[in-house]
């Protein structure tokens, strides 16, 4: 979680709140307006952390279902695989690159290596356990393409599906693609 002056910071740096919170209206945020802002963003990073907790501690439960059992070997594995998301700053520029390592500074959660699934498990559950489905991603990356937004400029401007589809045919090849795109539709 940042702290409220690294929030601040991030603000006056790229015109925009973190972790996709929206500021609303064309003139720019007051401090007083900011510190609201932070309150929230501090309320919703406890309620992930929680949610996430919740989670880690039903992992040994014998409740716990074969699909979540199977999801996690996938991603312990492809961690196992690209444990620095290798495979992903193997595609960018150096420009990109140095643009994404200074979001990774601004906060320990952004700099973060996540499982992303290329294909969502809310909308491809069947694809959840899939190793090729999972891509290791800086967390700000991860967060940014999520939300269709653009995960390699400073102002992460909106992007459309095909937009979103485009830079995941770039970060993992056109033919792991086209794998998950054909074992997506056997399932």
């Amino acid at each position: 979680m940042l702290s409220e002056e690294e929030f601040i910071e991030y603000y006056h740096t790229y015109h925009k709140l973190p972790n996709g919170m929206l500021s609303t209206g064309k003139r720019p945020l007051n401090e007083k307006e900011l510190k609201t802002r932070y309150k929230k963003y501090c309320k919703l990073i406890k309620k992930q952390e929680q949610k996430f907790n919740s989670i880690i501690e039903d992992e040994d439960s014998e409740y716990i279902s074969d699909y979540i059992k199977n999801q996690k070997e996938a991603k312990r594995i492809a961690r196992e695989l690209d444990p620095h998301a290798e495979v992903f700053f193997s595609k960018l520029t150096e420009d990109e690159t140095t643009l994404v390592k200074n979001m990774m500074k601004l906060s320990k959660d952004f700099a973060i290596i996540d499982h992303a699934h290329i294909f969502s498990t809310g909308t491809t559950p069947q694809l959840a356990d899939c190793v090729e489905n999972i891509l290791m991603l800086p967390r700000c990356v991860h967060h940014y393409i999520d939300n269709y937004l653009n995960p390699l400029t400073i102002t992460h401007e909106a992007i459309t599906q095909e937009q979103r589809n485009e830079f995941w045919i770039r970060f993992i090849g056109i033919d792991r693609w086209h794998n998950l795109l054909e074992l997506k539709r056997n399932i």
